[in-house]
């Protein structure tokens, strides 16, 4: 059993961070302690306890644990909306149990509003559950993966959002400052006829006038001589004088800028549907509409985000020159990531509107109350570059609307800076939204995000953290070119970690970034590990109105992400990988990662039952000699193996196995022989076909691995091609082989498909989950007798149902070719039937079995609810034929799409035998089916069949039935009886 105990310190740990006060086993409030001392669980009347109690403002939280996930709730309905509160199920299980504590909290104290939790796993595996409870009942709410969110500062927000449904205030401020940017951009394209790069600017310049305390709207009165855009220029100008805008050449290329004020003749001329200029009518609507959320907003890059409007509504994006504005959340996390300090500074090389600045800007200046300390954040810290002079003007207007005319910004060309003349700055930080695809070819080959990443960390001061976000493609390098320079990043430089994030972070964008983290001047050690993430799920999500918007869970993954990034916490791989890396390496998550999830008991059991079913299929098929080296071994064993509480450990594969790739051999190549030759997928364990080539290797006692990532371990001869990879170990055999491919499967679950396909490159990195002994070593003899005993288990299982069958079947076949046979239309022999299509929608999730048109899991795609739709069509105990020709038995009752005939014979009841007796015979009649010439429900009653008659010329359905009966007996008996009679007799 786990240990539960575990989980208990894992969830005290969660609610630490959370910096949630609590109590174990108990209650510090007394009416909550009175009210448990008649809680028991069991109904009695006497004390129960759950794991934690807790107050955060006006509720109260309450937290029942368990050690496995599979005990973390009982469900009423597969829905999962009520929860079963039966005494068993409010003991053994996690929600049940804390349903029922916070239910005692509502009867008999004056809280009415509880905050239940069923948590179960430990620190890597785990589920955590709230559940709201008050006078009116419960509602399960969404799993959560911490407790950030019932922390005093959260937990009225969660509570209004998530179980009153209201819309999150920043939703509703999105909206408004979206509907401003739509009116705005409609104004400055009608009444100014301003380009896309203009309107920023324009809006730029107001903002700047409307912030010089002599600046006055009502002196804007269209005079022709002094005109509005003469007026607002020299508000402008004499404000950044006053904001001490420097040096003189930095103050005059962003006025140069700003002419478009005065020179466009079209702003300054008063416009007959406004009776007024349209730059009156702009520095209006600004003024009430705009400046009172810049001023709101501080941390916010809000002329970055109207640039971004202005692009969108105008139908472009800025793409074509590779403008990527970084969203203001990735900009806080970049302050989160480096964990930056008032003292630091901070350089963006590519700042565009200094979205990067103005967070670390913001976050420094919270550091310190001392005005000296903040002025010289504002004046010597901050620092960047921006080559295009438009965006360059918008940055130093975000920066001297916050009081910062000082802040080094320079425009210019970052990669023509040389790394001598930027160290000399001493940057400690660097941050960097580089130009995104302006690699072309060989003659912009310097302008690849990679080369930009080298440049800034060249530039920055010994020991620097660097923060960057790029496409997800620059931490692959495919170009030669790219792959020596990230070798060269590793030579002088630690890379601690890559990001994996939302691939809508950019909205509207179509680039899938994520953030790489790196010390800068240390060089990158062989032994160090680094950290990839993925956060793709990180909690933002896309409003239809607005764009990118973080939901209820946002801060929670956040601060997952940052106590995984400081050490503060674990998590499983699939969130988090930490692994040594190499310049060949992929830099990603997607790389590196693989399930270090244990495998279950069920897990190992459906290996060794798939493998015996592969086992018996080629036995019954006449290849028995695939399987004749394996004598079974006297080797007694043991029936009781538990693998709770083993010790496992991580191994590399490469070290465990040696490993080679099978050769490339074309179907009309192939000779047929007796040897299996593999090749990838599922179907058959592979087996394509039994081939005679000889200069084909041959191998056994193997594991092989394909590229979509299927796993088996074979025993018997076998040749195979090169999409198959060959794990070979000395120490394996039937059993343990059969265990570690269940580990495997574990391992590499739901990854590999066609567009990840398994390759060597994958076996360098992976990793794999195994029992050891006390010297930390691959345990094979415990896995060899945990299977062992598997084996035994389900071979005794197929021994008893021959037994009970055994009286009942005739072991003397009669030969099919002494029977007489006559041809019969399928219609005038079984009523045929059709189904029907019915709507996703109509169709839940339930426990029925749907067929449609497909050779696999005996043409089962699905299992729904009944359903009340027309369409929908059920039957019990037939035979499907598929609109292509798959031909099944179903002895229980399913439902059917449009894509199935169904049979059954006239007059008479089907049963197994007389089924399968009966499935071959048309299939052999269906065997010229194919998407171009499919079996409609027309042709199939006048297909033709070959059935063996009685004397009188009818079917002879009872020969059918004891033929299959016999021949079931003889294989079984030839499978079970003679190959493991030492076993199980």
């Amino acid at each position: 059993m786990a240990n539960e105990k575990k989980t208990d310190f894992f969830i005290g740990k969660l609610l630490d961070l959370a910096k949630i006060k609590y109590t174990p086993n108990g209650s510090d409030i007394k009416e909550i302690k009175n009210a448990l001392k008649t809680a028991s669980k069991k109904g009695t009347g006497k004390a129960g306890y759950p794991e934690f109690t807790a107050k955060s403002e006006k509720f109260i939280i309450v937290i029942e644990d368990k050690a496995e996930t599979d005990k973390q709730a009982n469900y009423i309905d597969n829905e999962k909306t009520k929860l079963k509160q039966n005494v068993k199920s409010i003991i053994d299980f996690a929600e049940n149990g804390a349903l029922h504590y916070a239910n005692q909290i509502i009867k008999k104290t004056s809280f009415k509003k509880v905050f239940a939790f069923g948590c179960s796993g430990n620190e890597k595996h785990h589920i955590i559950k709230p559940i709201f409870v008050d006078e009116n009942g419960y509602r399960i709410l969404k799993k959560v993966e911490n407790f950030e969110n019932f922390s005093e500062k959260n937990i009225e927000k969660y509570y209004k959002e998530q179980v009153l449904g209201e819309t999150p205030k920043e939703i509703l401020e999105a909206k408004e400052l979206q509907k401003k940017a739509a009116e705005l951009h409609e104004a400055l394209r009608n009444y100014g006829q301003l380009g896309d790069k203009e309107k920023p600017l324009v809006v730029s310049a107001i903002l700047l006038a409307l912030n010089y305390d002599d600046f006055k709207i009502n002196n804007l009165t269209g005079n022709k001589r002094s005109t509005d855009g003469i007026k607002i220029f020299q508000a402008v100008e004499n404000f950044m004088k006053e904001a001490n805008v420097s040096p003189e050449i930095k103050l005059k290329k962003v006025l140069n800028q700003f002419n478009i004020i005065k020179d466009r003749t079209l702003l300054n001329q008063k416009d007959e549907r406004l009776a007024k200029t349209p730059l009156k009518y702009f520095t209006e609507f600004i003024k009430n509409n705009i400046l009172a959320s810049i001023k709101a907003n501080v941390k916010e890059d809000v002329l970055g985000k109207f640039y971004g409007e202005f692009m969108r509504y105008s139908g472009g994006d800025g793409q074509t020159l590779g403008v990527v504005l970084t969203p203001s959340h990735i900009t806080e996390l970049f302050c989160d990531l480096v964990d930056i300090k008032k003292d630091d500074h901070v350089f963006d090389p590519c700042c565009g509107t200094a979205g990067f600045l103005i967070a670390a800007m913001h976050r420094m200046e919270n550091m310190t109350k001392d005005k000296n300390e903040k002025e010289n954040i504002k004046s010597n810290q901050l620092h960047g570059i921006e080559i295009r002079e438009d965006m360059f003007s918008i940055a130093t207007t975000n920066m001297i609307l916050r009081d910062d005319g000082k802040s080094n910004l320079k425009c210019a060309d970052f990669l023509s800076k040389t790394v001598e003349e930027l160290r000399k700055e001493k940057y400690t930080v660097g941050f960097m939204n580089p130009p995104y695809s302006q690699a072309k070819g060989k003659d912009t080959a310097h302008l690849s995000e990679i080369n930009f990443t080298k440049h800034l960390l060249d530039s920055l001061e010994d020991g620097a953290r660097c923060a960057i976000i790029v496409p997800q493609s620059t931490m692959v390098g495919k170009r030669k070119n790219d792959k020596n320079i990230k070798k060269q990043i590793l030579e002088k430089h630690t890379l601690e970690g890559v990001i994996t994030l939302n691939k809508e972070t950019f909205y509207r964008i179509g680039t899938n970034p994520c953030i790489a983290i790196f010390t800068a001047h240390k060089p990158h050690e062989t032994n160090k590990r680094s950290k990839f993430i993925n956060f793709e799920n990180d909690g933002w999500e896309i409003n239809k109105h607005i764009g990118l918007k973080p939901t209820e869970i946002a801060k929670e993954k956040k601060a997952k992400l940052l106590d995984c990034w400081y050490d503060r916490d674990d998590a499983e791989s699939k969130f988090m990988v930490k692994t040594t890396i190499t310049d060949k390496d992929e830099w990603l998550h997607s790389f590196y990662y693989f399930n270090d999830e244990i495998p279950k008991n069920k897990d190992f059991e459906k290996t060794m039952a798939d493998y015996l079913t592969f086992e018996f299929k080629m036995i019954i098929q006449g290849r028995k000699y695939l399987f004749e080296n394996n004598k079974y071994s006297k080797k007694k064993i043991k029936t009781k193996i538990e693998l709770e509480n083993r010790k496992w450990k991580e191994f590399f594969v490469i070290n465990l196995f040696k490993i080679e790739r099978g050769k490339r051999l074309i179907a009309s190549n192939r000779i047929k022989g007796d040897i299996p030759f593999i090749t990838a997928g599922f179907k058959n364990e592979g087996v394509a076909k039994l081939i005679g080539n000889k200069i084909q290797k041959q191998y056994s006692n193997s594991i092989t691995i394909d590229m979509f990532g299927n796993v088996f371990y074979r025993e018997y001869n076998f040749k195979c091609d090169d999409n198959i990879h060959v794990l070979k170990n000395i120490q394996i055999n039937r059993y343990n082989g059969n265990f570690i491919t269940s580990c495997f499967k574990k391992t590499t679950e739901n990854i590999f498909s066609y567009g990840k396909q398994f390759r060597l490159k994958t076996l360098e990195k992976l990793r794999i989950l195994l029992p050891t002994t006390s010297q930390e070593e691959p345990d094979y003899e415990f896995m060899e007798n945990y299977m062992r005993a598997e084996e035994h288990k389900l071979l005794q299982i197929y021994k008893n149902y021959i037994s009970k069958r055994k009286v009942k079947i005739k072991r003397n076949i009669i030969l099919l070719t002494e029977r007489k046979w006559g041809e019969f239309e399928i219609g005038k022999v079984f009523n045929v039937y059709t189904g029907a299509n019915v709507q996703k929608k109509y169709l839940k999730i339930g426990t029925r079995p749907r067929i449609s048109a497909t050779d696999q899991n005996n043409g089962i795609v699905k299992f729904t609810e009944i359903s009340n739709h027309k369409n929908y069509r059920e039957l019990n105990n037939f035979i499907s034929v598929s609109f292509l020709g798959s031909v099944f038995y179903h002895s229980y009752t399913a439902n059917l799409d449009m894509k199935i005939h169904a049979i059954q014979i006239k007059n008479k009841k089907l049963n197994r035998y007389l089924a399968e007796f009966i499935v071959y015979l048309i299939k052999r009649s269906a065997n010229n089916i194919s998407y171009g010439n499919q079996l409609s429900s027309r042709d199939l009653p006048k297909k033709k069949i070959f059935l063996p008659i009685t004397s009188q010329g009818d079917p002879d359905y009872k020969f059918m039935e004891d033929y299959m009966r016999a021949l079931e007996y003889i294989r079984l008996e030839d499978y079970i009886l003679n190959k493991y009679r030492d076993e199980i007799l």
